[in-house]
């Protein structure tokens, strides 16, 4: 079965935040039986159903594979992480550093609702540069006006983690939640 990451190890920083999500991944459990919020609906933070990886649609960019949720979805991150790669920084230059559909998980510090990327909508690019939670401030002023222009041409539709102030994400780019009910 392939990998939901585009390369085979992780850098430490990367890995670092990821076992945070997958220590999380054991609350799954306990969420389920107990029949917790988001958890029993079987939605992501932004609404769109989890899904298995065999539901997800796979592409590549620059050589990294991508596994998201098909439709509307996979246009825009696809869209979108083609353009980062050409415009902002290559995505190839970490070592398992991006990242697309993972096995559903409940998002720390609150583990009530899951994780974007258990739907498929979400993607993480150049973790190994750019931290994971909490980290923002990683890229150029440059970089950051041309990812701002990015989304804005396309209608806010992505949503970047870098721009959220409670608990900002520089790699983290999701499709916007409103959007689930247009494509249903």
């Amino acid at each position: 079965m392939p990998s939901s990451h585009s390369r085979s190890t992780l850098p430490i920083r990367s890995l670092r935040t990821h076992l945070l999500v997958a220590g999380s991944a054991l609350v799954v459990g306990c969420a389920s039986i107990l029949g917790a919020g988001a958890a029993a609906a079987g939605t992501s933070q932004n609404g769109y159903p989890l899904i298995t990886q065999a539901q997800t649609t796979q592409w590549a960019v620059n050589g990294v594979n991508f596994w998201t949720a098909p439709g509307k979805p996979t246009e825009l991150l696809r869209e979108f992480v083609t353009w980062f790669d050409a415009n902002v920084e290559p995505i190839t230059l970490g070592n398992g550093d991006d990242w697309s559909w993972a096995e559903p998980a409940l998002v720390p510090p609150t583990n009530t609702a899951y994780s974007n990327h258990g739907s498929g909508t979400a993607v993480d690019l150049n973790l190994e540069i750019h931290g994971g939670q909490s980290f923002s401030g990683t890229f150029t002023p440059e970089q950051t006006g041309k990812i701002r222009t990015k989304l804005a041409s396309m209608g806010g539709q992505i949503v970047w983690g870098g721009e959220w102030s409670n608990l900002p994400d520089d790699p983290h780019f999701e499709v916007k939640w409103q959007l689930q009910p247009e494509l249903g």
